[in-house]
């Protein structure tokens, strides 16, 4: 056990010395604070004399806070709708001094009606304060959802039950900083995703390369041992990457927009499914989905160098595979085929497949999709694991 752990640490030791290792961890939080800090950019690089991104995000701050604590109810509603109704009948509104002065003050209360009533501008615009009717359009709108997915009775049967849970009306409160965390993660878990894979696809291929397996066989440390300590230090640097993923992110996002807003009702953020959360607990929860994917794609990658031989091959699979989920969409009607296509980890790392409503069943229960995949991931580990290490052994037995 001792010399595994000398094993596992002298592994660990060589992938955190690796100089591409650092290049893309620097990059990486590079990316990340831009990726996030958008407007703080603008403000460093905005034109003078124009109200620049980051200017106008301290003033609906400002706006928002006044809002703070108050229920969205019809007091709130038909204070929003007078506000928007003194607007020009022009295409382009947000430029109006009508829509500085009585409307914007309260432009996060209407597009928290868009969201929660699946309403399109013209739409909102248009529409007469009705806090009941808001509630109504909201249940139709899932309704349209659950057919949109093929949900099951079971499935809306359970659903209901979440809604029954919710309290109405929505007390507002202030949460950019989490917002952007949210809106953030799908491309930083696409990011980590493709550094794991620049980063740990030598740690197998590396011995091959340079002929050093042939040492290791003639060790007594070899083969199965020297598998174990390499795979484990591979899976230690996944989540370790998630990890100051996540941190980087929070500390931009913390910095620029504020901490406030954890106990935030997540509908003010988004529509659909979900149990009763905060948008906090909904954040942690998909950075928690996000260290998930980085983990198993760390053993798929390890595992994938191996067999193949090939670091660029490996490289060239994920980078592939990221693309693909990208512009292939699976239509919602091959229900099976479609649940298991957003549980690929580039694509589960997106908010709406992390919260996609569709349930799994099993052993007489239901599991939700943030319960479903990690637990796929986990038996796919196990099963990369072992794919590896047949690979591994055999090679070194009969390779040569």
């Amino acid at each position: 056990m001792r010399q595994m752990g000398i094993l596992y640490l002298y592994e660990l030791k060589k992938i955190m010395r690796r100089k591409m290792v650092w290049i893309s961890m620097a990059i990486s939080v590079a990316v990340i604070v831009f990726t996030v800090g958008g407007p703080m950019l603008d403000f460093l690089f905005g034109e003078e004399g124009e109200e620049t991104l980051y200017e106008a995000f301290l003033t609906d701050r400002a706006y928002q806070q006044a809002l703070e604590g108050r229920p969205i109810d019809q007091t709130l509603l038909e204070e929003m709708a007078e506000g928007y109704s003194k607007l020009p009948k022009v295409e382009v509104y947000s430029g109006t001094e009508e829509y500085q002065t009585y409307a914007r003050p309260y432009s996060a209360i209407f597009h928290f009606v868009r969201v929660v009533a699946d309403m399109r501008v013209a739409e909102a615009l248009d529409w007469e304060a009705d806090e009941e009717e808001l509630y109504l359009r909201r249940q139709a709108a899932l309704a349209r959802e659950a057919d949109s997915y093929g949900l099951t009775q079971e499935e809306k049967g359970f659903w209901q039950g979440q809604e029954e849970k919710f309290r109405w009306p929505v007390e507002f409160r202030y949460k950019e900083g989490w917002w952007r965390l949210h809106d953030c993660l799908y491309t930083i878990a696409l990011l980590g995703i493709l550094m794991a894979a620049v980063c740990l696809s030598g740690v197998f291929t590396e011995e091959h390369a340079r002929r050093m397996d042939q040492l290791i066989l003639s060790s007594r440390h070899g083969r199965q041992t020297v598998y174990l300590a390499k795979f484990l230090a591979g899976l230690t640097f996944g989540p370790a990457q998630a990890l100051v993923f996540t941190a980087v992110t929070f500390l931009t996002a913390f910095a620029i927009y504020g901490a406030e807003g954890f106990w935030a009702d997540f509908r003010l953020a988004r529509a659909g499914f979900f149990p009763p959360m905060s948008i906090g607990q909904a954040v942690l929860l998909c950075y928690g989905c996000m260290t998930a994917a980085m983990l198993v794609t760390a053993a798929f990658v390890m595992a994938l160098s191996e067999v193949t031989k090939s670091s660029i091959g490996t490289l060239s699979t994920v980078a592939g595979m990221i693309l693909l989920s990208m512009f292939v969409n699976v239509p919602e009607r091959f229900r099976v085929l479609s649940q298991l296509w957003s549980y690929l980890p580039s694509e589960f790392t997106a908010v709406w497949n992390i919260f996609n409503p569709r349930m799994v069943p099993l052993f007489g229960t239901f599991l939700l999709s943030w319960q479903a995949a990690p637990l796929l991931y986990l038996l796919l580990g196990i099963g990369f694991a072992l794919l590896g290490k047949r690979a591994f052994v055999g090679y070194q037995v009969s390779g040569r």
